[in-house]
C-alpha cells in the first residue's frame, strides 16, 4: 500500500482538492493530510476550520478512495504513534524507516 502524506501551511492550504485529485489520478492508495506546525506560515484557527471542513467533505465525496486528516495537534505520551512498517521518502528522494527520522535526521 503506497499512499501520500500533505503537510499542510498557508502556501498549501488552498490545494487540498486538487492533490487529492493528483494523489488518486496517480493510482496512490490514500492521502493523508497533517498541519505542519514547524513552518512560519503554519495555519491560522480559522484556517484550520476552513480545511478540517473540507477534509471532511473529500472524505464523502472522495469514497471509496480513502481521505484521511490529522488537522488538530496531539500529544501523545511514551508510545510511538507511527506504525513500524512506515517508510517515509520525502520530496528529495531520502529514505527514513520511520517518520520520526525523517523530522530528526541527525
Amino acid at each position: 500500500m503506497v499512499g501520500a502524506e500533505v503537510w499542510l501551511s498557508q502556501s498549501n492550504m488552498n490545494f487540498v482538492e486538487e492533490t487529492t485529485s493528483l494523489v488518486k489520478d496517480l493510482g496512490l492508495d490514500y492521502i493523508q493530510f497533517r498541519i505542519n506546525q514547524k513552518v512560519s506560515d503554519r495555519l491560522l484557527p480559522e484556517q484550520m476550520e476552513r480545511v478540517s471542513k473540507l477534509i471532511m467533505e473529500l472524505k464523502s465525496r472522495c469514497h471509496p478512495f480513502p481521505v484521511y486528516g490529522e488537522i488538530e495537534s496531539k500529544k501523545l505520551s511514551g508510545e510511538c504513534w507511527f506504525s513500524a512498517v512506515h517508510l517515509v521518502i520525502n520530496p528529495w528522494g531520502d529514505v527514513y524507516p520511520c517518520p520520526y527520522f525523517a523530522l530528526h535526521p541527525e
